[in-house]
């Protein structure tokens, strides 16, 4: 039997990661809850498994990540807890970072974001890296030339940081057949890979979940608070 492909969603708050997973598993709208606005409908790690083509796919939808870098501990909390779960050495087959394109500017919010995303992942999983552009539909056709340039530097932030391509989806049909189901080809592609592991996933074996502060991701959020001058 092929192995399941696990996939970690990761982004800000708003950024679409519960619609890709309606979307992606075929799911009915009381089955996941999708947050309106600023208000986070994720608050813990939830994970969907569901075959598309002839591949198994586990989806960890994870709470987003918050414009405040101490918020940000809760978050990390969660998603250490949800990887102690798994036996399985590695689980995560590879990661997806959500940016909503509605968001003009690559801001300092967002960069935070992508760090901490950076962070968790680690150097080892890089190549099974990608992002996708969300909320496309939200745009008017005019508008869509001058918001690809911001899916251009988000794809020149993604290639700094794998080193490995900088692959980015922009997900910007809203018809058959759905772009996302790209997002899935894509590591149905790359299968899983035993000699790659999530940073993240690592540390909490070393660690245990309540040692998510000691990790590479609990580090760089601990100095970004600092460097806000927010008290910890």
């Amino acid at each position: 039997m092929a192995p399941v492909i696990t996939l970690i969603l990761i982004g800000p708050t708003g950024s679409g990661k519960s619609s890709f997973v309606k979307k992606a598993a075929k799911l009915k709208d009381e089955a996941i809850g999708i947050g309106k606005g600023l208000q986070p409908c994720t608050m813990n790690c939830e994970v969907y498994t569901f075959k598309h083509k002839e591949t198994e796919f586990s989806l960890i939808d994870t709470p987003g990540l918050q414009d405040d870098p101490i918020r940000n501990f809760p978050v990390l909390k969660e998603i250490a807890s949800q990887l102690s779960k798994s036996s399985e050495t590695p689980w995560i087959s590879g990661a997806v970072y959500f940016h909503p394109i509605t968001d003009r500017r690559f801001g300092a919010s967002n960069r935070l974001s992508l760090d901490i995303f950076r962070a968790i992942c680690g150097e080892s999983l890089f190549s099974r890296v990608i992002s996708v552009t969300t909320m496309w539909d939200r745009l008017k056709r005019e508008k869509i030339p001058e918001f690809k340039k911001l899916s251009d530097e988000l794809r020149n932030d993604m290639l700094n940081f794998t080193g490995d391509g900088g692959v980015v989806y922009d997900l910007r049909a809203t018809g058959d057949p759905w772009p996302g189901l790209s997002v899935l080809d894509h590591f149905a592609a790359i299968g899983c890979s035993k000699n790659r592991c999530l940073q993240l996933e690592k540390e909490v074996r070393s660690f245990g979940p309540s040692g998510f502060k000691k990790t590479q991701a609990g580090k760089e959020i601990k100095k970004r608070a600092k460097g806000a001058c927010t008290i910890l």
